[in-house]
């Protein structure tokens, strides 16, 4: 029983230490100004990094010109949908 405890310790511990060695590392990393070559905290999708993205200004318009169309079609549609109120309404005679 206390062999198997302290085999769990052990490995809990040893898990924490490659944790600890690699914050460690990325610390240094950022010291020196140089990123770690396996621990990247940047996606390479998305180009440089900027952002927009790595989206062009003809891509942004594109975008939003149909981001536009949608919600013009969607405005047309509410309002084809719309119900015109007819006034007050009045309660049936039997449940008065």
């Amino acid at each position: 029983m206390k062999q198997e405890f302290l085999s769990a310790a052990l490995t809990g511990f040893e898990q924490k230490k490659a944790e600890i060695e690699k914050s460690i590392k990325e610390i240094r990393a950022m010291l020196t100004g140089k990123q770690p070559r396996s621990t990247s905290t940047r996606s390479s999708v998305g180009g440089n990094g900027s952002r927009n993205g790595g989206i062009s200004p003809e891509g942004r318009r594109r975008i939003a010109a149909a981001q536009r169309k949608r919600w013009a079609n969607a405005k047309r549609a509410s309002a084809a949908h719309s119900v015109k109120r007819r006034g007050r309404r009045t309660l049936h005679p039997v449940a008065a």
